[in-house]
């Protein structure tokens, strides 16, 4: 079965990594249902780039990521993060 998914660039960090990718939702639904949506322990994740999380040299990418929802702290849009340089 096909169902028509939206891609979001999204940036998730978890205890130790800063990942930075693509995320697929539901057409028109938020990032925000994707997560809570109890049936599912991972989210895909495509065109990865997985990072230290106090640093900005690249561990690895990989064109395709399963995450464990249960080690995510934080999950952002990337349209919606600012670095360091921007925030003053």
């Amino acid at each position: 079965m096909w169902v028509e998914k939206s891609q979001v660039p999204v940036i998730v960090f978890t205890a130790i990594h800063r990942i930075e990718g693509t995320m697929y939702t539901y057409k028109d639904a938020r990032i925000l249902d994707e997560l809570n949506a109890g049936a599912k322990d991972f989210i895909a994740l495509t065109n990865v780039r997985i990072y230290p999380a106090e640093s900005d040299n690249m561990l690895y990418k990989s064109d395709f990521m399963a995450l464990n929802k249960n080690h995510i702290s934080h999950l952002l849009p990337q349209e919606n993060f600012l670095n360091e340089e921007e925030l003053f």
